[in-house]
């Protein structure tokens, strides 16, 4: 009879055994799933607490122009509306600085390195 070519010799045996991962480098399934659900939990709690930081300060001609953006690596992005551009650098000046303090008191804990003002209608309302 022919041996298979299903069969593994020996000396790949040992090289397998050799070479295998140890059980303690591998996690399961479920603790990564974990550990990503509370980073999301966490990331989308920071979201919503710059959000209202923002709300609780901002004026009327704010809200009218400018839309929450989200964050991304500590980035804050605000949304100004395409048809007021004109208002673009207005706004950002005005409101730079006294949001950027504001941050800092209101949401410990959250890294923000700055804020940015760009044109979009995405987001959500203040």
């Amino acid at each position: 009879m022919e041996p298979s070519k299903d069969n593994i010799s020996p000396d790949q045996l040992r090289w397998c055994h050799a070479n295998r991962q140890a059980r303690t480098r591998t996690k399961s399934i479920g603790a990564l799933a974990e550990k990503v659900s509370l980073e999301v939990g966490r990331s989308a709690s920071h979201e919503v607490a710059v959000f209202e930081a923002i709300s609780a300060v901002v004026d009327d001609e704010f809200r009218r122009f400018c839309r929450y953006g989200g964050m991304s690596s500590g980035s804050v992005l605000i949304l100004v509306n395409p048809a007021d551009a004109r208002y673009h650098s207005v706004l950002r000046t005005k409101w730079h600085l006294p949001l950027r303090e504001h941050l800092e008191r209101e949401c410990r804990g959250t890294l923000i390195r700055r804020i940015r003002f760009e044109l979009g209608t995405d987001g959500a309302a203040f």
